[in-house]
């Protein structure tokens, strides 16, 4: 999924964020309150 070398756990954290952010901003239907 990552290219490359191993991230750190907060690396991981923060891209998947923001993969996630990007996602929900494409696509608004799919979001879900994570609350």
């Amino acid at each position: 999924m990552f290219d490359e070398k191993p991230l750190s756990c907060d690396e991981v954290v923060s891209r998947h964020r923001k993969f996630k952010e990007t996602t929900n901003a494409s696509s608004p239907v799919l979001q879900k309150p994570d609350e």
